[in-house]
């Protein structure tokens, strides 16, 4: 079982945050290069999954497409995931796409679910949750990984965020990059350390909260 813990500091810029990040008792370093992450959301025409959360549904699902790197990829790899949250807890079902296209210079959010869900690579299962949804937003973000001195935590520093309207055809030429958060910080852990989890959580001095970027993206795109 993962936890995750998010925190949305409205206040401090990416470098100060860092700068907290790299103060923490816990010893955070540098795990992994920083990367840019692109998604693009799917939910069903009537945003199941958008209510879910709004209404604070205790079991939920997100449905996204993720890539690294450039915006504009052609046939190159990305996965689809279901993210599921139980309550506190978080599971994801992961299947690697080989050949995935989006983001192109044709702007559009492509591609259709109907040949999306032909991927040899997805089960059955997949391929039937799929025929009920369509494309809803597109984001981007800057991304840092920390790991903990101990191993046991996980820390993700986002910014340079940037939502994109997967409804319209010319979804990736009109980034929203006003009115977002500059940063989003989450702390992930396993089961076995959540017992020290609050210790951990309460250097950093803004409360946690509520933060799904699916759900800050539509907001800001229709607010």
């Amino acid at each position: 079982m993962r936890f995750e813990r998010k925190f949305v500091p409205l206040e401090l810029s990416p470098a100060e945050a860092l700068a907290l990040v790299r103060q923490h008792p816990a010893g955070f370093r540098e795990a992994f290069p920083p990367r840019a992450i692109n998604n693009l959301y799917l939910d069903t025409p009537d945003r199941r999954h958008y209510f879910a959360h709004v209404n604070g549904a205790a079991h939920r699902t997100k449905v996204r497409l993720r890539w690294y790197g450039p915006l504009a990829i052609r046939h190159g790899p990305a996965a689809l995931e279901f993210k599921h949250k139980r309550g506190l807890v978080g599971t994801k079902d992961v299947f690697r796409l080989a050949r995935f296209s989006a983001g192109n210079g044709s702007g559009l959010c492509e591609p259709s679910i109907a040949s999306l869900s032909r991927a040899p690579e997805l089960p059955a299962e997949a391929r039937e949750a799929l025929a009920s949804h369509v494309p809803v937003l597109g984001n981007r973000y800057h991304r840092r990984y920390f790991l903990s001195g101990d191993g046991r935590f996980r820390l993700t520093l986002d910014s340079c965020l940037e939502f994109y309207d997967a409804r319209r055809a010319d979804c990736w030429r009109s980034p929203l990059r006003h009115g977002v958060p500059p940063v989003i910080l989450e702390l992930k852990f396993d089961n076995p350390a959540a017992a020290d989890a609050p210790a951990i959580a309460n250097f950093f001095p803004f409360r946690l909260r509520r933060c799904s970027k699916y759900i800050l993206g539509v907001d800001a795109l229709e607010g």
